[in-house]
This record gives C-alpha cells, sequence and structure tokens, in this order.
C-alpha cells in the first residue's frame, strides 16, 4: 500500500502541470491560478498519505517547490497555507512537529526561488533541483530528531527501506515537474523567438518594399534633373513631370503609413453612390482596355460622414483589383444597398478565383495573386474599412471569381430621416 500510494502521488503532482501546460496562454496571465492548483495538489498528497510510525510519508512538498520557482512568492504562500490548512485538519498528536517541519521545508524555497528564469536552461535545472531537494533534506532531518529525542523504538531496516523509496518516488516526482515545467517554458521561449524573427523578417521586407517602390519615381526625377543640367532650356518642360512622380513616390510613402494606422484628414459627409459612381468613371479606361464590362447597381440617397479621400482610395483599390483579376470579356457587379443603419456595398467578379488557402492570407502585407503586386492596396483598404468601423468579407471559388461585402455605417443624420 506505502508504494501505491506514493506513485499515486506523483501522479498527482504532475496533474497541475499537464492542466497549465494546456491552458498555459490563458494563465500565463495569473499565475496564482497556477498556484491554486498546485495548492489542491498538495492538499490531495496529504490527504491521501501515508501514516506509519506516527509520521506522514507524501509528496506535498514537489507542489510547494513548483509554485516558488515558477509561479512566484505569492502561489508558493498560497500553497503553504494550503498545506498547513489541510495538515491543521488531519491533527494528529504530531501537529506542531508536522507545522514546523513545513515552515522550515518552505524557507530555502522562498529565499532562493525567485530569479530562476533568468538563468541558461541547465542552470536552471540545476538550481530547481537543489531548491527542491531541500525539503526532503528538513523532512528527513526533523524526522532523526524527533526520533532521537521522543521515539519509543529504534528505526529498523524495514523503515529505512520505506524512506529509502520515499526519498526516491520524491526525486522523481520532483525531476518529472521541472522538466515539464521546464519544457512549458521553452515552448514559450520558442515562440517568443519565433515571433521576433517574424518581425525582423517583416520589418527588412518592408524596407526593401519601400526602397524598391520609392527609387522607380526618384530615378525618373534624377534622370530629367541630370537632362536638365545638360540641356538648360528643357529643364522647365520637365517640371511637370518631375513633380508628378515626386507625388507619386509620396502617396507610396503615404500608403505604407496607412497599413499600420489610417489617418483620417477630413470628416465630412457625401453621398456614396456619387462617390461610387466618381470611381467607376474613373476606372472606365482600364475596364474598357481590359474588356471587362462594369456593370452597377447603386441604390441613391446613401449618406456617410467620414473621410471621403480615404474611402475612395479603399474602393477604388478593391475595384481595380476586380478587374485586373477578370478576363477579357468578364463582368464585373458593383452594387449598393441600405441596411438598417447600414449601407451595403457589393463588389462581384468573373475572375479567376482564389483558394481557400489564398483566401486566408488575403489582405497581408507583401502577399498578392498578382504578378507584380505587393499586396498593399488590399492591407490598406481592408485597414481603411475597420477603421471607419466597417467591415468586409471575401468569398471566392477558383474558376467562378470573387465577392467582396463592405459594410458601412450611416451617417446617424441620414439614418434618423429613414426611420422617421
Amino acid at each position: 500500500m506505502f508504494v501505491q500510494i506514493l506513485l499515486l502521488d506523483v501522479l498527482f503532482v504532475l496533474v497541475p502541470t499537464f492542466i497549465y501546460g494546456i491552458f498555459y496562454d490563458r494563465m500565463r496571465q495569473t499565475p496564482l491560478w497556477y498556484g491554486f492548483l498546485l495548492g489542491l495538489s498538495a492538499m490531495v498528497c496529504l490527504a491521501t498519505s501515508v501514516h506509519e510510525a506516527n509520521l506522514y510519508f507524501d509528496l506535498r512538498y514537489i507542489p510547494l517547490v513548483i509554485a516558488f520557482l515558477y509561479c512566484g512568492r505569492k502561489a508558493g504562500l498560497l500553497v503553504l497555507v494550503c498545506i498547513l490548512a489541510i495538515r491543521t485538519y488531519v491533527g494528529a498528536d504530531e501537529m506542531v512537529v508536522g507545522h514546523i517541519s513545513i515552515l522550515l521545508a518552505a524557507i530555502v524555497p522562498w529565499l532562493a526561488g525567485s530569479g530562476i528564469g533568468a538563468l541558461p536552461y541547465r542552470g536552471r535545472i540545476a538550481k530547481a533541483l537543489m531548491i527542491g531537494c531541500w525539503p526532503l533534506v528538513t523532512s528527513v532531518a526533523v524526522i532523526g530528531v524527533y526520533s532521537a529525542l521522543f521515539g519509543s523504538e529504534r528505526i529498523g531496516w524495514p523503515d529505512l527501506l520505506q524512506m529509502l523509496f520515499f526519498g526516491a518516488a520524491y526525486i522523481v516526482g520532483l525531476g518529472l515537474s521541472i522538466m515539464l515545467n521546464e519544457a512549458i517554458l521553452e515552448r514559450e521561449m520558442m515562440k517568443i523567438e519565433l515571433q521576433r524573427g517574424e518581425k525582423l523578417q517583416v520589418v527588412g521586407e518592408l524596407a526593401a518594399s519601400i526602397a524598391h517602390e520609392i527609387r522607380n519615381p526618384l530615378t525618373v526625377v534624377k534622370g530629367f534633373l541630370q537632362l536638365s543640367l545638360e540641356r538648360k532650356e528643357a529643364g522647365i518642360s520637365h517640371i511637370p513631370i518631375m513633380l508628378e512622380e515626386l507625388g507619386r513616390a509620396e502617396m507610396i510613402i503615404n500608403d505604407y503609413l496607412s497599413v499600420s494606422r489610417p489617418q483620417f484628414e477630413k470628416i465630412e459627409a457625401f453621398d456614396l453612390g456619387l462617390l461610387i459612381s466618381n470611381i467607376l468613371v474613373l476606372l472606365d479606361p482600364l475596364a474598357n482596355k481590359e474588356g471587362i464590362l462594369v456593370e452597377m447597381q447603386l441604390e441613391e440617397g446613401l449618406s456617410l460622414r467620414t473621410d471621403k479621400a480615404r474611402l475612395q482610395q479603399a474602393l477604388l483599390n478593391l475595384i481595380k483589383n476586380a478587374i485586373e483579376a477578370t478576363k477579357a470579356g468578364g463582368i464585373v457587379k458593383v452594387a449598393l444597398n441600405a441596411g438598417p443603419g447600414e449601407a451595403h456595398v457589393t463588389i462581384a467578379d468573373t475572375g479567376r478565383g482564389m483558394t481557400e488557402q489564398e483566401l486566408n492570407r488575403l489582405g497581408t502585407l507583401f502577399y498578392s495573386t498578382k504578378e507584380k503586386g505587393t499586396g498593399l492596396g488590399t492591407s490598406v483598404s481592408i485597414r481603411i474599412i475597420e477603421a471607419m468601423q466597417g467591415t468586409i468579407s471575401f468569398k471566392s471559388k477558383p474558376g467562378v471569381g470573387t465577392r467582396i461585402s463592405i459594410v458601412l455605417p450611416l451617417a446617424e443624420r441620414h439614418f434618423r430621416d429613414r426611420l422617421g
């Protein structure tokens, strides 16, 4: 029975760590939850302990050590209180000695348990094992002193064998608990390193993309300036082209800034149907060139109050993408309808469509289904619409086409008028 209960205690002390590993993302913000689970584990160990020769054999100190090492002093104190409470409830003649043993066992974990996370992997393992063995040493010392002072019987070989097995079970349980907690820490550190590496990669790609995009207009400006120096009489005629290219470079920079956080400079009320109609007029030459038929069905009188220029930029990007994704002879349909306090914009094309994997990556910076695309226009459009408290969703099927659904809140005044 002695062996079976100690082996069962090993399972009890491991269960909280398994639960912590499963729900780590939720529990790491509040380590006291892990401390609470470890406290319950310690209480169960003590409640099911083996009581022989006026001594209690259990693994209650493993949760105590783990709490101080990996959860902090507050969680460690919580486990300590749980152990003292259940020990008081169990009672027996040696309760005072038991309390002294518990408090002595908690001293080293309390004083030396903090700061383990700053050590390298092997250092953490070594420190955790040394601190974890302290309660075992104090238990053996207390048992020895108590037996020498108050024991009426000498400790025989069977008692020594039980103590040896108890020590082995304690070390095995402690080692497994430490290794499980270290595995959780290593997994989290690896996750942080991967995220850091991804961020650095994105920064590198962003820098390269910005340099590539801006280099083109600057190269044009530089060429015309050099030409103006060689041919002074031709300098004035090149100024409009240079200004246009500098404006394009400025627009590229603004687009990159909009990816992180769109800024709305001018908030105004305007007719959404009229805005979409003007966008389609701008894109009509492109549609004619590509041989695309653009159909529109716009409900009149829908007013929005937001940055008109930014919304035009977003819708222009999305409709232009739909035209470019459609082969000659295809159709792009743009519809505008009213909902309860909302305006529903639909952009549907009969283009190549997208797979589920492509849809999941849509809007990701630097991802584009076009050969020469950067994905910047779609990313900017999505962020602009979301910043306007709107929503955007994509549905697509390869070989059939893509459907974009946009929902934008109507102007408050216009919404009251419709209800009235």
